[in-house]
């Protein structure tokens, strides 16, 4: 292996700058002190069993109470978020964790599910004739949306989706600094009727939706 460090000279008529005779020792130095690379670490110099359990990282999540099969139905009259108070049959997901350290955190979740019932569209044309429908300020259909909280902190949102499609996917990845101690990151979801137009919330769905699968992790990155 390697050292790497730079070097000046002094030349006759030059005027001597300290800092310049010392930024040798000094990136030397660092070269010894937490400067090190690729190019002064000899090759498995360092290994895995130099280092303890999660030194570097920690994930979290997955195992079978994270990463379910398991039908969860919302409840349609609640035009509100659900589903991030329990996992499987109960709920999408739910994860508390107590972590020694502060630490950044990547999250990750995919939700798969279908809408029991055909496309709820109530609209002067036909559910095919939707870009081009007559009304489309006060036509409305069924949507859901998704969402990942840390500790009710917002770090990822996906949707509205409609019910045009009968099985739909969706992958959401936030990120958040944390301090040490005891969080709760939760997925939730938000199923309720909206104008096609605008948006906006119009009601309670005519559809009955269904989690059919969803899978969640962390990566714990320890500063």
């Amino acid at each position: 292996m390697a050292q790497e460090y730079r070097q000046n000279w002094d030349e006759t008529g030059n005027v001597i700058d300290p800092s310049m005779w010392l930024e040798d020792n000094n990136v030397l130095a660092g070269e010894f002190n937490g400067g090190l690379d690729r190019d002064n670490i000899a090759n498995n110099s360092i290994v895995a069993g130099d280092l303890p359990t999660a030194a570097i990282h920690v994930i979290r999540g997955g195992g079978a109470s994270n990463n379910s099969n398991t039908g969860y139905t919302p409840d349609r009259k609640l035009t509100d978020w659900q589903g991030g108070a329990g996992t499987g049959a109960s709920g999408i997901n739910l994860l508390t964790w107590t972590s020694g350290q502060d630490a950044h955190y990547d999250i990750h979740s995919s939700v798969y599910w279908s809408w029991n019932g055909a496309f709820s569209r109530v609209s002067a044309g036909t559910a095919a004739n939707r870009p081009t429908d007559a009304n489309p300020w006060t036509d409305t259909y069924d949507t859901v949306m998704f969402r990942i909280t840390v500790n009710g902190v917002i770090v990822a949102t996906a949707g509205p989706f409609d019910d045009g499609m009968e099985y739909d996917s969706v992958y959401m990845v936030g990120a958040i600094q944390l301090p040490a101690g005891t969080h709760t990151a939760r997925v939730e979801c938000l199923i309720c009727r909206r104008i096609f137009q605008s948006g906006e919330v119009d009601g309670i769905c005519t559809n009955t939706l269904t989690v059919n699968a969803r899978a969640f992790a962390m990566l714990e990155r320890r500063r």
